[in-house]
């Protein structure tokens, strides 16, 4: 049986502070973490949360659910 998981993307105005506090909160490390990206995979709510830099107000406020 296939496990559907809810992808996140959030745009973030400082990827490393960002990744701190969603290890703290979630519990875990991203499976993948660069300079540019933060990628969180959950069994546990089934969730892929990823975290991309922004670089203006506008990128910010948007971001991707699906």
């Amino acid at each position: 049986m296939s496990t559907f998981k809810t992808h996140v993307a959030l745009n973030v105005s400082d990827i490393k502070k960002s990744v701190d506090f969603y290890k703290a909160m979630l519990g875990q490390s991203p499976i993948k973490y660069k300079a540019d990206y933060a990628k969180f995979d959950l069994d546990n709510p089934a969730l892929n949360l990823s975290l991309l830099p922004s670089h203006s107000m506008i990128e910010y406020l948007i971001c991707k659910y699906g």
